[in-house]
């Protein structure tokens, strides 16, 4: 029982953490050049395409009865986001 919760604990932060990935993304784009905006537009979709991947592949491997793989995957959309986090604030810096 306490893999599943682990499970559906990662999957709910992956979530909270790449909807603040979006918002940060949104809220860097007003004062940005058309050239940046295409990049933002790119970082959206790619953050929320990762982030219903790890959902759906956590709850494909807890139908499995794989909790454990759930977990991992419904935490790679975090790991995700803190490199995106990271390789944004190094190169636009």
């Amino acid at each position: 029982m306490i893999p599943y919760i682990l499970a559906v604990l990662a999957s709910l932060m992956s979530a909270c953490v790449s909807l603040c990935m979006l918002v940060l993304l949104i809220a860097g784009s007003p004062n940005s050049s058309p050239k940046q905006l295409a990049q933002i537009k790119m970082w959206m979709i790619l953050v929320a395409v990762v982030a219903l991947a790890g959902l759906a592949g956590a709850v494909w491997a807890m139908v499995l009865k794989r909790p454990t793989l759930a977990a991992g995957v419904g935490v790679f959309p975090t790991v995700f986001v803190a490199v995106l986090f990271v390789v944004l604030l190094m190169t636009q810096g």
